[in-house]
């Protein structure tokens, strides 16, 4: 959303948010309020934001012609408690400065929403029976008439007009009287100053509806949409009987009207079992060319739990270090005829402050030399949209269920359960991701360890089976909403890489959290981290059969590490078994360019030619080091037994084995996936051919020798590409397919040294750092690419319409890997020291100059960046999904040197 807030409480809890007109031609909707890509907005983000009290936004709407600033602040400025809906306010404001434009429509409104809900948030939960059960109205409200009010130091004058709502004080409904945050009190506000006569009337309305939600709330509100012409005979009406013709009219001519529809106008009711009450904004502005100044039209909404009333409740919910006197005070505040807006600035105020000062402590920007203000302002911003991204989801999961040999058979859903967790993008992806995760908390953990703490905990808590933990988390009917049909089920075989690892790696090394503190903490955690740890082992690892003379086998034989027991005869010829492990779920039937492997983070990466239960992928391979060290380490520090220990640092030598036996290639100096496959093999591209059987029914496929299968033998024609020529598609032709390593340089191939799994004089060290360094390969000046321009797969599509992901495209993820692993071994003794630091330092500049730019340049942040040196205009762009303040904001960890191996 551009703006919502959720209590984080469950079943019942509360949701809240903002909706504006955009009335123009080129809107791409009359309403906003998802936050999407398809709008187009110039630019839109959080300037600042803590993730717990404040939050401050700009939205540039260049379609509407308006501007907007959304601001959060938590009003009990000490409470650090979970929920953050004890006290809170929201304020808008609109503005709208461009004179050389001529509006469509001269209205527009701001929306507040109050959404009161249980369960997932689907209409038809039982819970929301309990909420609806009641004598009369949950909601009540008391509207007052609009007044003159002073609006600044100037004393210039200007309208101001509030009501107050609440829930019911008489309601029998003993579900809502016991359930918090659903008893509240809130106070909205509206002031709209005339003083350059822009605006010729305003109103604040309201309304109730039944049967909605936060899923429903723009569908109810646009049900209220009527012509300029017909909101201006209404305002003629002067007695019941010709309101009530007007109605009858309005409703026989509904559809010309919606047609034709330029404002939404509320009508001050709430109708029956209304769970949602919504507030409006009404502004009509004096003409088509009317300037808003900044406070020319604000909106306050400040809500107040009933809850705090109860001094026993805050003792029980942990939130004594506010007053009763404090609570009085707002209580009388809600009540007031005067304005509240000098109250609500000085709070926020302070709330800027406080996140400044915290911020410079965390990241001690200021003191750079090389970053000035507006480098500053693009790192708060990177930071402050990370963490505005936490979001709160309730729901159950929908987890394949298998037979004996891996194959669907059916789906289920889990018990139902919260989840807390950042997201990488709220225009495109506004829910959770496994491995996305442990990345945005080594953005957050430096600033705030205790949400990191706490989002890792509902992480580890969302585990399904025994240690599998889903790679989306699509809880609720907010977040499936969003989420594409075929992405809604989870498979618990598919792993996704444990970077949480990375962020506990981290959290050891942090000074500013007690060791005590820290100890407790991994306690908690360790039970959780050793289930998924062994269901790691149990669910992805292969065994690879290798001879003790023989230390790389170019046709290696390897069996499943369930059915390759170590025989005698096995024993007796001196083999081995050395342990790998495979990502499942490539699909040998997948008909893309090369088979995706979604498990890995990786999806369009090219691994083998053809998939198969041989593959061994050396990312995952690297991974299960990395968890099996960072494990040894989390063992020691907690105080396990001494056998626990070496359990694990067993593992981790006996998979770093595997790595240099099995995956070191060393004709091409690097280290590579095992599998079958193709090194002879051509990407051509194929015409589609129509072909038809004998009872007339048409296929679609690939031109070949025979051209049309035996089941539809009769060639009909090439299909067309719309543009005069014949459709086509890329296809892998492959000579002799055989068990040997895969031939690709990019992310994979390097991973052993950016998870610093290497010695710092491991000569495999200086080969990774070459194919870095080489513009050919990796190198670019704006970040290292996913995958070398002399593959043949390098920014070449999957299929018609999916173009590449993560073939050649730059990532800040791994960009933030290979700088943490850089300025790591910069630091070691070893021969390859300098050269590792000139390519830290260079790497690290050309990322930040980069992003920086393009953030100036687009007003966003980017899922990734163009790395294609071919394509010389857009070379370096971002690309793709945007806002992008997942992973990309770790830009702000660059900037100011926190990795994951230091202690800041």
């Amino acid at each position: 959303m551009y703006f919502g807030i959720r209590s984080r409480t469950h079943p019942y809890h509360v949701n809240a948010g903002l909706l504006w007109t955009c009335s123009e031609k080129r809107c791409s909707d009359l309403l906003r309020h998802w936050s999407q890509q398809d709008d187009r907005l110039r630019k839109y983000g959080w300037l600042h934001h803590d993730g717990r009290t404040f939050g401050y936004q700009k939205i540039e709407d260049q379609f509407g012609k308006y501007n907007l600033q959304t601001q959060y602040v938590n009003l009990l400025s000490t409470v650090k408690q979970d929920r953050l809906m004890h006290l809170f306010s929201n304020q808008f404001k609109l503005e709208s400065r461009d004179r050389s434009f001529t509006r469509k429509s001269k209205y527009v409104s701001l929306f507040y929403y109050i959404d009161l809900s249980c369960g997932d948030d689907g209409l038809s939960h039982s819970c929301r029976d309990a909420l609806l059960r009641s004598d009369k109205n949950i909601f009540e409200i008391e509207n007052n008439k609009a007044t003159k009010c002073i609006t600044n130091e100037k004393n210039e004058e200007c309208l101001y007009q509030h009501m107050t709502t609440s829930t019911s004080k008489s309601s029998t409904n003993d579900a809502l009287r016991q359930t918090f945050p659903s008893t509240f009190s809130a106070r909205v506000e509206a002031r709209v100053n005339n003083r350059i006569g822009s605006v010729k009337s305003f109103d604040l309305r309201f309304q109730g509806f039944a049967g909605a939600n936060v899923v429903l709330v723009k569908e109810k509100i646009a049900t209220q949409r009527i012509s300029s012409a017909a909101f201006h005979n209404k305002e003629d009406i002067e007695n019941e009987d010709d309101l009530i013709d007007w109605e009858t009219r309005m409703e026989e001519e509904q559809s010309a009207i919606i047609d034709n529809a330029d404002l939404i106008y509320l009508d001050n009711t709430i109708e029956s079992k209304s769970l949602l009450v919504v507030f409006q904004v009404f502004v009509e502005l004096a003409n088509e060319n009317a300037i808003l100044e900044e406070d020319d039209v604000v909106m306050d909404v400040v809500f107040m739990e009933k809850k705090l009333e109860n001094d026993e409740e805050r003792d029980e919910d942990n939130t004594k270090s506010f007053s009763k006197e404090q609570v009085k005070e707002w209580q009388q505040r809600l009540k007031s005829t005067n304005s509240i807006k000098s109250t609500l600035v000085k709070a926020a105020d302070v709330k800027r402050s406080v996140f400044e000062r915290q911020f410079e402590s965390t990241f001690q920007l200021s003191n750079e030399n090389e970053w000035n203000t507006s480098h500053l302002q693009f790192a708060k911003a990177a930071f402050s949209n990370l963490i505005g991204g936490l979001s709160y989801f309730y729901g159950s999961a929908v987890i394949k269920t298998l037979d004996g040999e891996d194959r669907t058979i059916g789906t289920r859903t889990s018990k139902p359960m919260a989840l807390f967790s950042a997201t990488p993008s709220r225009s495109f992806f506004p829910r959770g991701f496994l491995w996305d995760e442990g990345f945005h908390q080594l953005g957050i953990l430096p600033f705030d360890p205790e949400i990191t703490e706490q989002v890792i905990l509902h992480w580890l808590g969302a585990m399904i089976e025994s240690g599998y933990i889903p790679r989306e988390m699509i809880l609720g009917r907010v977040a499936s909403a969003r989420v594409p049909e075929e992405f809604l089920v989870q498979n618990p075989t598919h792993a996704n890489p444990p970077s949480f690892l990375l962020c506990l790696e981290k959290y050891l090394n942090m000074k500013n959290v007690s060791k005590e503190k820290r100890k407790a903490f991994m306690q908690r955690t360790f039970p959780s981290l050793n289930t998924w740890y062994e269901w790691f082992l149990a669910s992805q690892q292969v065994s690879h059969v290798v001879k003790d003379d023989n230390q790389q086998m170019d046709s290696p034989e390897i069996k499943m590490h369930a059915t390759a027991p170590r025989t005698e005869e096995a024993k007796l010829s001196r083999e081995r078994i050395l342990h790998g492990f495979q990502w499942r779920g490539r699909d040998p039937l997948d008909d893309r360019l090369n088979p995706i492997t979604l498990a890995s983070g990786f999806d369009d990466y090219p691994r083998a030619s053809s998939p198969s239960k041989e593959e061994l992928h050396v990312d995952l391979l690297c991974w299960m080091i990395r968890f099996s060290s960072i494990m040894a380490r989390i063992a020691k520090f907690i105080g396990q037994k001494d056998g626990v220990v070496q359990k694990f640092v067993h593992q981790e030598v006996k998979f770093m084995e595997t790595l240099n036996i099995v995956h070191w290639n060393d004709s091409l100096q690097t280290y590579s996936d095992i599998g079958m496959h193709s090194t002879d093999g051509v990407v051509t591209k194929m015409r589609v051919a129509r072909c038809r059987d004998e009872n007339g029914q048409v296929i679609d496929v690939l031109e070949s020798e025979s051209l049309c299968p035996t089941s539809h033998p009769d060639f009909l024609f090439y299909l067309g590409d719309g543009h005069g020529g014949f459709e086509t598609r890329y296809v892998y032709v492959p000579g002799v397919i055989r068990l040997q390593h895969v031939h690709h340089i990019g992310y994979v191939s390097i991973f052993p040294l950016i998870l610093r799994i290497l010695p710092a004089d491991a000569p495999q060290l200086e080969a990774l750092l070459l194919s870095i360094r080489d513009p050919a390969h990796l190198w670019t000046p704006y970040g290292i690419r996913s995958l070398s321009t002399r593959d043949p797969f390098f920014e070449v599509g999957n299929r018609p319409n999916d173009k590449p992901y993560w073939r050649g495209a730059i990532w800040i993820n791994i960009n933030y890997l290979a700088l943490d692993a850089l300025m790591y071994y910069s630091k070691q003794d070893g021969p390859y020291q300098q050269a590792l630091k000139d390519t830290y330092t260079e790497l690290r500049q050309n990322v930040i100059t980069n992003i920086h730019s393009e953030y100036l340049r687009t007003g966003y942040f980017w899922e990734q960046y163009n790395g294609n040196l071919r394509l010389k205009k857009s070379f370096g762009r971002g690309r793709r999904s945007h806002p992008f303040t997942g992973w990309t904001a770790l830009i702000a960890n660059i900037m100011a040197e926190v990795y994951i191996h230091n202690e800041r």
